[in-house]
Formats: structure tokens, sequence, C-alpha cells
């Protein structure tokens, strides 16, 4: 008997391509579960500025905290802190390094103010100790909670003094060798990455080979080939597949739960801000433009002048 090794090959190729499809979406998910403790600074919001220092008048704000002497400050300017555990597996307190305990640590400015402002549970006892100055100019403040499961986290509140504040989040988490993250260190999940093209090459060679078994069995020969209808099928059915699986089985890029976005007042209050910022700075660019355009209007008139 004649063994048909192109059709055997087919059918191998078909049977090892999905099998590796599964194993790949198995282990997808498998590396998804890692601790991940992400931290994301807002932009500051100013609440209240003062002007620049004249000869004939003078404006200051000043500062009142319960328990403190007031402070008289040139400005005071708001920003959140975001931070949730955006991993699988569950943060607990044991994980925490006691020689290197987790912390907030604010450079460059004055902390005026320090508090939570939300928590994805109660349950998380998430709490933030109060805020120490170091000896070179430094702000620490201890942060602690019982345990954070996946998507549980916290939003701090801080207020400066100047908005060029610097914000970080420090400490040395067991399982986390990497330490602490930024949402910009994470990433998006895109469709054209190396997993999603691998897996994109591999069904197209899949649906092909099954294609051709297909077209061997029912035509019991090649001499029809021309037959084009097959390879249609063959490049539509794994686009087909390939979007089904990214937008339900395959694991989504990191976000922020619900419990833990910015307030919606935040976010109105600073896209307002920077849309007028950037009028003003339109206005400006214009006038500019404006001013040197009189400039040589003027140069060229006084040529004109003494010309004549």
């Amino acid at each position: 008997m004649k063994i048909d090794w192109l059709s055997i090959v087919a059918v191998i190729g078909t049977i090892g391509t999905i099998v590796g499809l599964v194993l790949t979406i198995v282990y997808a998910h498998r590396a998804d579960r890692r601790k991940a403790l992400v931290y994301d600074v807002a932009p500051p919001l100013a609440l209240a500025t003062v002007l620049p220092e004249r000869t004939e008048h003078r404006l200051s704000i000043l500062y009142e905290r319960e328990g403190y002497p007031p402070l008289n400050v040139k400005g005071a300017y708001l920003r959140f802190i975001q931070l949730g555990n955006l991993g699988k597996e569950p943060i607990r307190l044991e994980d925490i390094a006691h020689s290197d305990p987790l912390r907030l640590e604010v450079a460059k400015a004055r902390v005026l103010d320090m508090a939570v402002s939300a928590v994805s549970r109660d349950v998380i006892n998430f709490h933030v100790a109060s805020f120490t100055e170091t000896s070179d100019g430094q702000t620490n403040s201890l942060i602690s909670f019982d345990f954070l499961d996946s998507q549980d986290g916290a939003v701090i509140r801080v207020i400066t003094d100047n908005p060029t504040a610097r914000f970080g989040i420090s400490g040395t988490i067991i399982g986390m060798p990497q330490g602490i993250l930024q949402m910009d260190d994470l990433g998006q999940n895109k469709t054209l990455n190396a997993i999603g093209c691998s897996l994109a090459v591999l069904l197209q060679l899949s649906t092909i080979a099954g294609a051709l078994f297909v077209f061997r069995t029912v035509t019991g020969s090649w001499s029809l080939l021309w037959v084009f209808l097959l390879p249609l099928a063959a490049l539509f059915l794994p686009g087909s597949i390939v979007a089904i699986v990214i937008s339900t089985i395959w694991p989504n890029g990191p976000k922020w739960p619900k419990a833990l976005n910015l307030p919606n007042w935040f976010v109105s209050a600073y896209s307002a801000r920077r849309d007028i910022y950037r009028l003003n700075e339109i206005d400006a660019k214009i006038l500019a433009t404006q001013a040197l355009l009189d400039q040589e209007k003027n140069k060229v008139k006084s040529r004109n002048n003494n010309g004549a």
C-alpha cells in the first residue's frame, strides 16, 4: 500500500498546531499569576497659587493643619497616587520585608497634607502613617495593609507646596524581585506583539495544512490545485479565530479597577485647566509672532522713509 506522506504531514501539522495553541494559552495564563504591586502618580492640580512678588504689593497663602503651626506657602498643589495589586497572587502584610518597609517618598517639595482618599475594600485595612521629613528634605510615609488580593489597593491624596514634587513608592515585597512597578512599566496588551504574531502564523499554517488534507481527500489527486476557494477559507478562518481569542481568552492589559479610578471632578478640572494653558500658550505665540511682524513692518517703513 502506498503511503500518502503529504496527507500524513497535513494531519500531524494540524493536530500539533492545535495542541500548541492550547498550551500557549495555558502557559500565558499561568505566567500571569504573579504578584504585581503597581502605582501611578496623577499630574498636579493647582488648588491655590500666589502672584509673583511686586514692590507695591505682596500676596501670601496661609496653610493651617490641625495640630501644627500655620505655614506661609506660595501655592498648594493636589496629586493622587494610585497603588494596588494588579497581579493574580495576593500580597500579605508578611510579604513586606521588615528591613525595607513599604513607603511613599516625596522629594523636591514640602508636603502639606497626606491621607487615604479611597480604598478598594475596607477589609484590607489600608493605612498611611504620618509623614516625616529627613535631613535631606525628603518626606517619607509608611504604608501598611493586612493583605491585597488581585485588584485591591488604595488612592492616596497628597498636597504639596509646589508642582515639581517627585513621588515614588519604595520597599521590598517578597516574590517581587523586580521591585515596586509603575503603571508605565507594565505596558498594555497589544494584538501585534510577538505572541500574537506567532499565534497568527501557527493558525495560518494549521488551516492551510487542513485545507490541503481536505482537498486531497475530496478530489483524490492534486490535479485541481487551481481551486481557490479553500485557500480563501484558509485566509479567513485564522483571522476570525485570532480575533475571538484576543477578545475573550487572551489576557487583557493591566488597568485600574473602578474603585481605584481618579475622582471625576479631578479629571475634569485638570483637563479644563490643561486646555486653558494650551490656549494661553497659543495666544502667547500668536502675540509674539505678531510683534515680530510689526517690527519687520516698522523696519521696512523706516528704510523707505530714509530712502525718500
